[in-house]
């Protein structure tokens, strides 16, 4: 006789049953964008836009990840100088949001899907702050490679995705309690999933979000970035007075957010000098951009079991919470050679609080959402052990030992689909800047600038007729500075002298 215990061929092809059941809905790995995230974050901005690429053509190419594959992408194409090819993978970015835009509701399907697998089956479609910076980023490519048109369409992208932002949050998180006020109907265990039905639950989470409170708060979804560069543009390349009084208004929305910038207050008073006629003398708007902004990482809770039955053996949900990156060169000083003062970008964005703001507005509908989930697959697992025991049990009441395993091996197969697929949503976009500091200073005669950070330096040859917008990329404290220029306006040529006729 085997000294295993006796299993009747039922029993076996049950719990068998179970095992392919598990293996089959384990999540997709991410591994590749967190490994292109992380090579970004060290520094090694060219293997990461390696990694970058090959995870686009790969696992980028399913709809589920392609948004976030070609937005980490085009970012590192960007900060490496490939304006064109930044623009490419922006712009397919963008198609495939709009897409998803174009048809807000995820298929009953996919939704029930991810739900009992967990969220990262479902599409990312970005953030309202990735719309706004992709299409920011764009327009900087296109200045970069003078094509200041496509520039505008960008900059007018930016502004609408910014004013649809507060709409779309709002719907997400209805449709979201929407969700978990039918299951608790379904089910009859009260009428949310909110962290108010449990003392406890409602407390750890405090504690383990209370953080985004200290970020110094925009308007809503709106990023001093985005609004200098579509300031600066209006400013020098104006089509009517309708751009005007668009620079001034930009530029006057900058300065209420960097209050303290004296690079932002000079801009402002150029858009109001125009008024009169007067044009900018040649200027360099330094942007210094430095740093990664933050990734997502998770944190595991055990949640009330009430959500579901008390013959629940497991369960409990990883929620996403946001781990900055303090890494990062702090200041950069520039200068127009010898007899000129130093001038130090000041604060221009945090990067990380338009981030951080952005993730505290979506919290509900993920705290809802994560909470469902690990609440369906629960409902799922009881409901998978009560049916193995109800197929096990004999007319008799008694087990034999074969069915006994059975039912313990289909048991252990449903914690462990539970422990494998509580997997938190934490993909984001990490290879933009933490933050964007910002000085602006006279081109001098002879064009040159010299730009330091930390240890890394440069020299600037600048066209001295004209102004420029000079973007200084530090990602990592050790790593080089990656400097891209581009013009903003037309040149300032000098007027001839009026000639004078001889002395009478």
């Amino acid at each position: 006789m085997s000294p295993s215990l006796p299993f009747h061929p039922a029993g076996r092809r049950r719990v068998c049953a179970v095992l392919v059941l598990l293996l089959a809905v384990l999540p997709g790995c991410n591994q590749a964008l967190l490994d292109g995230q992380s090579a970004f974050r060290s520094g090694d901005v060219v293997h990461a836009r390696a990694i970058f690429d090959a995870y686009a053509r790969g696992e980028g190419q399913k709809a589920r990840n392609r948004v976030i594959a070609l937005l980490e992408l085009g970012a590192t194409q960007q900060a490496l100088g490939e304006f064109e090819a930044s623009n490419h993978s922006l712009a397919q970015a963008q198609a495939a949001i709009d897409r998803f835009d174009e048809s807000p509701e995820i298929s009953l399907n996919a939704e029930t899907r991810a739900l009992l697998i967990n969220l990262n089956e479902l599409p990312y479609r970005g953030w309202d702050s990735d719309r706004i910076m992709a299409a920011t980023l764009r327009a900087m490519n296109f200045l970069c490679l003078g094509d200041p048109a496509s520039a505008r369409a960008s900059l007018n992208r930016a502004y609408r995705h910014q004013q649809e932002a507060v709409a779309r949050n709002a719907k997400e998180l209805e449709n979201a309690q929407q969700a978990a006020r039918q299951y608790a109907a379904e089910r009859g265990v009260g009428n949310s999933l909110s962290p108010a039905d449990d003392a406890r639950m409602n407390q750890q989470l405090a504690q383990r979000f209370g953080q985004l409170d200290q970020y110094e708060i925009y308007a809503d979804y709106a990023n001093p970035f985005a609004e200098l560069l579509q300031g600066l543009y209006f400013l020098y390349h104006q089509a009517d007075t309708g751009d005007a009084e668009r620079a001034r208004k930009s530029l006057e929305r900058t300065a209420g957010m960097a209050p303290y910038n004296p690079g932002v207050a000079g801009d402002l008073n150029a858009a109001l000098d125009t008024r009169t006629g007067a044009s900018p003398p040649p200027t360099a708007h330094v942007f210094f951009a430095t740093g990664t902004s933050p990734r997502l990482g998770a944190f595991y809770l055990e949640l009330p079991i009430f959500l579901v039955s008390r013959q629940v053996d497991y369960i409990a949900a990883n929620f996403p919470i946001l781990i900055e990156n303090p890494h990062h060169l702090d200041h950069c000083v520039v200068t127009a050679g010898p007899g000129h003062a130093a001038v130090t970008a000041q604060r221009l964005a945090n990067l990380d609080a338009v981030v951080g703001q952005e993730f505290k507005n979506r919290l509900p509908a993920i705290i809802v959402k994560s909470t469902l989930s690990a609440a369906l697959k629960a409902a799922a697992a009881y409901a998978l052990n009560r049916s193995l025991r109800n197929a096990a049990s004999p007319s008799s009441g008694r087990y034999n030992a074969g069915d006994e395993f059975a039912v313990f091996a289909g048991r252990l197969a449903a914690i462990g689909y539970q422990a494998a697929t509580n997997q938190a949503d934490q993909r984001i976009w990490s290879s933009l800047p933490k933050k964007i500091d910002y000085a602006r200073l006279p081109v001098p005669a002879n064009g040159q600038l010299q730009i330091q950070a930390g240890a890394a330096g440069s020299t600037l040859s600048l066209d001295p007729t004209r102004s420029h917008g000079i973007w200084v990329r530090s990602v990592s404290p050790s790593g080089p500075l990656m400097i891209h220029t581009f013009p903003l306006g037309p040149a300032h040529r000098p007027q001839a002298a009026t000639p004078q006729g001889p002395r009478p």
